[in-house]
């Protein structure tokens, strides 16, 4: 199963809905090299919601994605256990985890359907199977980073960006289209949220 992951900026949380917004994933290079095409993924909702793409750890479910251009964002809620017991305590702590900033990120666990290679060694997904999403510690795809927690009032969505390409040079490898379509995915992005560097 391959993996991809984004960064999460968790602002404000309420501990009434536990639910969890942000982007599953986008079509920018991650720091493996690849990328992951959003109109590409095939896939049921809801999907399994993991901690650490442990499949022995799930811990709610994604309710509602919305596919573009721009990449796939995601509504996920952790579940409310009343009962007391082992899965009441492994809910209980995937909320904590990350209200409290220590899952900062998701990863997508796929199943590849059909890519091909990039100039720079990576590969592009262009099918896939989307199996599920973990909260994770360690991001890949270090230029997204959306998210919010739900309160019961709204919720509060804050956007980063960690690196510029044109800064860093890691799309390098990528044609001049490539890197004018993920420049129209940052305008698209700033234009939704802003951002702050």
């Amino acid at each position: 199963m391959n993996r991809v992951f984004l960064d999460l900026a968790i602002k404000a949380t309420q501990d009434d809905q536990r639910v969890i917004e942000g982007w599953a994933t986008t079509p920018t290079e991650d720091r493996m090299g690849d990328i992951v095409m959003p109109r590409g993924a095939s896939y049921k909702l809801p999907l399994p919601l993991l901690i650490d793409h442990n499949h022995s750890l799930a811990v709610g479910n994604v309710e509602r994605v919305e596919v573009s251009d721009a990449g796939i964002k995601f509504t996920a809620r952790i579940a409310k256990i009343a009962e007391p017991g082992e899965a009441k305590n492994l809910v209980d702590k995937a909320w904590q985890l990350v209200k409290n900033g220590l899952r900062r990120s998701v990863s997508i666990g796929f199943r590849p359907l059909d890519h091909e290679p990039l100039a720079a060694g990576g590969k592009r997904f262009k099918k896939w199977e989307w199996l599920e999403l973990s909260l994770v510690a360690v991001p890949a795809q270090a230029d997204a980073a959306i998210t919010s927690a739900k309160a019961a009032n709204g919720f509060t969505i804050r956007r980063i960006i960690r690196d510029k390409p044109a800064a860093s040079g890691r799309y390098s490898g990528l044609t001049p289209a490539e890197r004018r379509e993920m420049a129209e995915v940052k305008a698209a992005y700033e234009q939704m949220f802003g951002w702050e560097d």
